[in-house]
Parts: structure tokens; C-alpha cells; sequence
């Protein structure tokens, strides 16, 4: 091989590898907004092609995403080439709430000394769409505005430890909760006003920089989902 063989293949292939990692990673950020926002539920059986049909790509960038949405825990490949949700005992969901308690409390308090007068303005309209979606009995505009107004809060902590954490417990936990928020959205239990009333409780502590006031309005928040959330997988 020649000199300039050999560094013809030691060049990066720039363009190439932009598009595959730029599709490949459209792929993983569409599947974990699904997985986030209730679009794959628990119990959803998926199949590599319906998911390239969907995203309107090829298999491989679909199998990279799901690989590393496997790799998460957030989703798992079936002997027979399906994929779906993993099955979580119910230790296993006790331990997704109580980190979920810990890690966003702490990300919440973060956010709360960290966020800009920017980054306050964009969680307020955000809190504003979660009541929209609420308030309009559409389980589905209450998911993608919540998550999307959670995420904003976490993103304002400044801390990509806390965040990639925070996500990926978020991913395993959000399929699981979809028949609870049904039953909060349609039925309307004094939850769904008091998770409201928290969402500006919250809102108002982060813009008053009270760090302890915003954990434990956060904290209160996933229990007392929590306990609705159990209330609903009991019926």
C-alpha cells in the first residue's frame, strides 16, 4: 500500500459519516420522544420494518436507535425479531419511582439556582401547554406538553450527569404510567388538579431561586402520582 493509500484511509470520511450519524441519531431522538410522550405504551409489540416505515428510513439506523435504547433499558428485542417495552416487576418499578424521587428532586433544586431568565420564560409557556393539554381531555397533548415541560426544567439544571440520568429513568418508567394519566385526564380525580396547582407551585419557587421549595414541590409531585399510579394498576 502506498503513502497515499494509506492516508486516503486514515482520512475521515466527513460527509459520509455526518449523514449516517445525523440519521442515525433522528432515529434514537423520534424513539425516545415516543417513549417519553406514551406513543409506545406497555405490553406494544414493535417490528424493525414498521418502525423504518414509520420514520421513513432504512432498517439500519432503526436498529442502531433501538440498540441503544436497549442498552438503556428502555426497550428489549424479542427472540421472534420484535421489540417492545421490557416487563417490570413491581420491585423493579418501586426502585424507578425512589430514584426518580432522588435524581429529580436534586435536578429540580439545580434548575432552580441555575435557570435563566430564558430558560424560565420557556418553562412557564411549557407549564402553560401541560394545563392546555390537560384541561382539553387529550391524554396524548398532556403527555408530549409535560414531558417536553419536565425536560425544560432539567435541561435548566446545567448538569449532563443529571440529565442523561434523569432521561433514562424517565424512558424505562414513562410506557408504564399511560393508563394512569388516562384515568387522571378522563376521570378528572382530585390528583389531576393538584399536579396543576404543583406544576405552578413549581414555576414560582424556580423563579424565587428557592432550591429546597422546588425539590420537595417536585418530590410531592411523583408521589402523589405514584400512589394514583398504584391506586389505578390495582382496579
Amino acid at each position: 500500500m502506498t503513502e497515499a493509500s494509506a492516508n486516503a484511509l486514515r482520512r475521515p470520511p466527513v460527509l459520509a459519516a455526518i449523514e449516517r450519524s445525523t440519521l442515525n441519531d433522528q432515529a434514537y431522538e423520534s424513539l425516545k420522544r415516543a417513549l417519553l410522550t406514551g406513543r409506545i405504551e406497555s405490553g406494544m409489540t414493535l417490528t424493525f420494518r414498521g418502525l423504518a416505515h414509520d420514520l421513513g428510513t432504512s432498517m439500519m439506523p432503526v436498529r442502531e436507535a433501538v440498540a441503544r435504547l436497549v442498552a438503556e433499558r428502555a426497550l428489549e428485542v424479542l427472540p421472534q425479531k420484535g421489540i417492545r417495552v421490557p416487563v417490570l416487576s413491581a420491585e423493579e418499578l418501586d426502585d424507578l419511582w425512589n430514584l426518580r424521587v432522588l435524581l429529580e428532586g436534586e435536578a429540580v433544586a439545580r434548575a432552580a439556582t441555575r435557570a435563566t431568565d430564558e430558560d424560565l420564560t420557556k418553562i412557564k409557556n411549557l407549564r402553560d401547554k401541560v394545563r392546555d393539554g390537560a384541561e382539553s381531555g387529550s391524554p396524548p397533548a398532556f403527555m408530549e406538553a409535560n414531558s417536553d415541560f419536565q425536560l425544560a426544567i432539567y435541561a435548566a439544571a446545567q448538569t449532563s450527569v443529571f440529565i442523561t440520568l434523569v432521561e433514562m429513568l424517565r424512558l424505562q418508567a414513562s410506557p408504564h404510567r399511560n393508563d394512569a394519566i388516562r384515568a387522571m385526564i378522563i376521570e378528572r380525580p382530585p390528583f389531576f388538579y393538584e399536579t396543576l396547582r404543583h406544576h405552578d407551585d413549581l414555576v414560582d419557587a424556580m423563579a424565587a431561586k428557592n432550591a429546597e421549595k422546588a425539590r420537595k414541590i417536585r418530590q410531592t409531585d411523583i408521589l402523589g402520582f405514584r400512589a394514583f399510579f398504584d391506586e389505578v394498576r390495582a382496579r
